[in-house]
């Protein structure tokens, strides 16, 4: 704590993470009003939650029952503190020349020095309040969302699941397409509300007191969904996390009428990421013999996942280091996205990489957004019970994704009630920066092939 500076109140939060994981004490946060949950340099200046005016033609307020306007203003002093610590970063005296053991030095270097000159985070703050944003209590946490009324939309709404490590900001382009299809190419008849949560823990959403996996998260978005925001029924759409968060809207949650899937698509034979349980499942020696090599391809690439999963508390300490929690972060941007005709940079601007990581550091997140991975075993949540299917109509969107390479129908076919099936040609794990306008005509033809009979 920087003389002179007020502390900041903390509870401390326990979780559990299985019989086979350690018990684990982190940090947490209070649920500062406004804008951030504890700070670089601990800071309790109370922001005001200002109204937002958006700037989508969408009312600010939601027909919601206990959603307060949120807008984002993140004080002077945490960007201050923020920038000290870019500043006085210490880089790695053993630095990569290339991505092959680690982040490409010279790149963040050159990221440190556009973070601390030409970056102009209040710039995308203003550009991040243009969507309506809301808090609501749910489950007793404050979870955050973008909510965008369509006029056309006749109460049909889809809500978009982020991952990790990107967060609701990642989906934003999708509002205006989605809402004002008419207006990018669509039909007004394919108009939608949407609506984009911070998951819990991460951005301005509150940590639950521990760790949640994606299947009590759905519990929570079919909350915000129908109890919260009133809808009768609704549409999901996610990849990542977001996709085993659809995943079990699907599977638990009648009043999701349908889901879309870019990725996080889940099992029913026992098989997990990074995990292997031969004994269970009915599949083929040959079928078999496929997922474990996928799931070995998956370890390598994926030594992150166990460490996030089993010790996320000794990542959690980057959390004092912006550089050190960027680097975490973006080295993800770089392994998990389709570079085969594009170079990184062609792919990924600094404006778009400093907005997602400005959004696990000035919210002071960054470690409780890890939380999901512990979450996740503990609950099981990565496969279905053995054998059983998500019912409810399904879409996939196949983009080739270096991390976890699509699936194909015939395999998503064991698992879901599959009425929609695309491949496109580029576009990885990150397809709504990637290729954005088949990412939305992929989404567009779901809720074509979805949607009920119109209204009397």
């Amino acid at each position: 704590m920087e003389k002179g500076q007020p502390h900041i109140d903390r509870r401390r939060i326990v979780g559990l993470f299985g019989s086979a994981m350690a018990a684990s004490a982190v940090a947490g946060m209070t649920g500062v009003t406004g804008t951030t949950k504890g700070g670089m340099d601990p800071i309790d200046t109370p922001v005001g939650a200002a109204p937002s005016k958006g700037g989508t033609g969408a009312e600010p307020t939601p027909a919601s029952t206990g959603a307060t306007p949120f807008a984002i203003e993140i004080p002077d002093s945490m960007l201050q503190a923020i920038s000290r610590r870019v500043t006085d970063c210490r880089f790695p005296r053993t630095g990569s020349t290339g991505w092959d053991i680690g982040p490409n030095d010279a790149y963040m270097r050159k990221l440190a020095e556009y973070w601390k000159g030409p970056f102009d985070w209040r710039a995308q703050e203003k550009h991040l309040n243009r969507f309506p944003q809301f808090r609501a209590a749910v489950a007793g946490d404050l979870l955050h969302f973008v909510h965008v009324k369509s006029p056309a939309s006749d109460g049909r709404a889809l809500v978009l699941l982020h991952g990790w490590p990107y967060t609701f900001a990642s989906l934003l382009g999708l509002v205006d397409p989605l809402t004002h299809p008419e207006l990018h190419g669509g039909r007004e008849a394919d108009a939608v509300d949407i609506v984009i949560p911070s998951l819990p823990g991460f951005a301005f959403s509150e940590s639950p007191s521990a760790p949640l996996g994606p299947r009590a998260m759905a519990g929570r978005i079919d909350t915000l969904m129908t109890d919260v925001l009133g809808y009768d029924s609704y549409r999901a759409q996610g990849g990542d996390w977001g996709g085993a968060i659809a995943t079990w809207l699907g599977y638990e949650h009648p009043r999701c009428q349908a889901i879309a899937l870019n990725g996080g698509n889940s099992t029913n034979d026992g098989l997990h990421l990074g995990i292997v349980d031969p004994g269970l499942g009915t599949i083929s020696p040959t079928e078999r013999a496929k997922d474990i090599a996928t799931q070995e391809t998956v370890q390598q690439k994926s030594a992150y996942f166990q460490q996030q999963s089993y010790r996320p508390t000794t990542i959690g300490y980057f959390r004092d280091s912006p550089v050190g929690t960027a680097q975490w972060i973006i080295d993800k941007f770089f392994l998990w996205s389709d570079r085969r005709t594009r170079a990184f940079t062609q792919i990924f601007s600094m404006d778009q990489l400093l907005t997602e990581v400005m959004l696990h550091v000035a919210t002071d997140a960054f470690d409780t957004s890890l939380w999901i991975y512990p979450g996740a075993y503990a609950e099981n949540a990565t496969s279905l019970p053995v054998g059983r299917k998500v019912t409810q109509p399904s879409g996939f969107s196949a983009f080739p994704d270096p991390l976890l390479p699509p699936p194909s129908r015939t395999d998503l076919e064991k698992v879901y009630n599959v009425v929609q099936y695309e491949k496109f040609d580029h576009g990885g794990h990150f397809p709504f920066y990637e290729n954005p306008s088949a990412f939305i005509a992929g989404i567009r033809n779901f809720l074509r092939a979805t949607e009920k009979p119109a209204r009397v």
